[in-house]
Order: structure tokens, then sequence, then C-alpha cells
């Protein structure tokens, strides 16, 4: 099973199947686990399908593409939120430079 969620951890369904899984098998600790973290995926995934559609009524609003990178950062979706940023750039965000430029440090090695 932990298989199934190493393949695709940042998926919903999977995360709830597990979940029902485990609790089928009296597994109510691993069952607790895999709920959280589909409650913590759904929630995700909520909060992003909003930003992108208030974005596609309003594709320039700084605080709604800086919210979406800041989203994809906080979900380890890394290069999901550069791409944000950079659109942020192209926008005339002041503020996409510093924060692409503090992800590539985070993320390079030495």
């Amino acid at each position: 099973m932990d298989k199934s969620h190493q393949l695709d951890n940042q998926n919903s369904e999977t995360l709830y199947n597990l979940g029902q899984v485990y609790k089928k098998l009296d597994r109510s600790q691993l069952s607790r686990f895999y709920l959280m973290e589909f409650k913590k995926q759904s929630d995700y995934e909520k909060t992003r399908g909003n930003l992108l559609n208030q974005l596609q009524i309003r594709p320039n609003d700084l605080d709604l593409i800086r919210k979406l990178a800041y989203l994809y950062e906080e979900n380890g979706r890394v290069d999901k939120a550069m791409v944000v940023w950079y659109k942020g750039l192209y926008f005339g965000d002041s503020t996409a430079v510093v924060e692409m430029e503090r992800i590539k440090g985070t993320t390079s090695r030495p």
C-alpha cells in the first residue's frame, strides 16, 4: 500500500483510498495519517482551483499571482511556483525577482 502513496502522494483520491483501506484493515493510525494527508491535499486543490478561477477573470492581478506562487511553494511544487513568479515578473511585480532568487538559493546544490 505505501508504494501506491509513494507513486502519487499528491493525489487526493489515492490518499483517501489508502485511508479507507487501512481503516478496513483495522490499522487506525495509518488510516488517520492518510486521511489527514487527504484533507491537506484536498484543501490545497480547492485553494488552487479558486485562485486559478480568479486569475482567469483578473489575469494580471499581482496579489492573486503571489498567492498562487506561495501556495505552490508551500506545497512542494517549486517548479510551478517559479513559472508563476515569471508571470508576476512579466506583469511588473517587483517582488518576483527577489522571490525567484530566494527559491533558486534554496534549491541550488553546491
